[in-house]
């Protein structure tokens, strides 16, 4: 059996879910070490039992930029050290600091190095950022995308092909049947949104587009939440808002409660993967985003797996939640048979296979 080693050099909350199934998953194909935060690993070892956790010795990231760097250099001379105990077959590496990322050089191991981005692509709009994902990409033998979208991204910047990259299915897992749906037996449509309020997740033009109901076109069919920690206290009568951290299981009863998950997101939300997305499709929950490259391409796959609306546009989204006051059933289900399907190609034995086919 293969030796792997896995590490998340940032280990952010985003990535606690996507860690938990990618151990998950190839833990059944090959032996596993893996290195991260300490937070992340107390979440994973009682679900995990097959996988030898190190966590790195920096715990708390910081909240300036170069004191962010020094850190991340720190966890790859961690990784380095740890290797020179132990033969892995194959290395894989994730973050998306480019210039820490680009001192990490595959000269240092005998194994086959991976970078994942499976989160962050920052656009290299820089001559350092450029130089620096240059010197990554030849430092690593694989480059591992999610979207073939973010590849043909990469080479319109670079302006060359990127013959590296490997596009591999995220995981679309969970245990929360389209049945059980709430929307097919309540006259209210809850809409969601999760996360932060950062500019590129979109939040005002969310915000924008509820104040422009006036009283008769509210027909109180309606139910909007905010569940996350927000950089500030917001005010709209029409939005229920709940400015915290939740933990896992009230994340999770937020999402089994709602009918439609908003993504309001940005054209800045650039060469990113939202975890919210495909947690909103694991659940079998149609988004209502807008048409950015990212949600468009799988619209275009898969039919309809929601709404679209005009990027940026509180009018184009404001159209849309009149529209959801009267929304059709027959619509809905719709979405969900379009979902089940985008669910089977990104099915666990789909994306075993897709490992087995880059590791061996």
């Amino acid at each position: 059996m293969k030796k792997l080693l896995v590490a998340d050099l940032i280990s952010p909350q985003g990535h606690y879910i996507y860690n938990e199934n990618l151990l998950t998953t190839l833990s059944k194909l090959y032996e596993i070490d893996f290195i991260g935060d300490y937070n992340l690993i107390n979440r994973l070892k009682p679900i995990i039992k097959s996988v030898n956790f190190n966590t790195f010795n920096f715990l708390k990231k910081k909240e300036n930029n170069l004191s962010f760097k020094i850190e991340q250099l720190f966890r790859i001379r961690e990784i380095i050290k740890l290797n020179k105990d132990k033969k892995y077959d194959v290395i894989l590496i994730s973050s998306y600091d480019l210039v820490t990322l680009s001192l990490f050089s595959e000269k240092h191991f005998k194994a086959k190095v991976i970078l994942v981005n499976h989160n962050n692509l920052s656009r290299i709009d820089s001559l350092i950022k450029r130089f620096c994902f240059k010197k990554v990409y030849s430092n690593f033998s694989v480059h591992l995308l999610f979207e073939n979208i973010f590849k043909i991204n990469l080479e319109k910047e670079l302006k060359s092909s990127l013959d590296k990259c490997y596009i591999i299915p995220h995981f679309l897992i969970s245990n929360s049947p389209s049945e059980n749906n709430k929307k097919s037996t309540s006259d209210i449509t809850k809409i969601l949104y999760l996360g932060n309020d950062r500019d590129n997740k979109g939040l005002e033009v969310l915000m924008k587009a509820v104040n422009r109901f006036d009283r008769k076109d509210w027909l109180n069919n309606l139910e909007i939440n905010v569940a996350g920690k927000l950089s500030k206290t917001y005010s709209c009568d029409k939005i229920n808002f709940y400015n915290y951290r939740t933990s896992d299981s009230e994340y999770k009863k937020f999402i089994l409660e709602t009918d439609f998950i908003v993504l309001p997101y940005r054209n800045t939300f650039m060469n990113r993967v939202s975890g919210i997305f495909f947690e909103s499709l694991s659940y079998e929950k149609p988004i209502i985003a807008s048409d950015i490259d990212l949600f468009k391409q799988y619209f275009k796959e898969y039919g309809q797996i929601g709404y679209l609306f005009t990027e940026g546009n509180q009018e184009s989204l404001f159209n849309l939640l009149v529209k959801l006051q009267t929304q059709n059933r027959n619509e809905y289900k719709k979405f969900l048979k379009n979902i089940k399907q985008m669910k089977e190609d990104y099915s666990i034995e789909v994306i075993q296979d897709a490992y087995k086919k880059l590791i061996g």
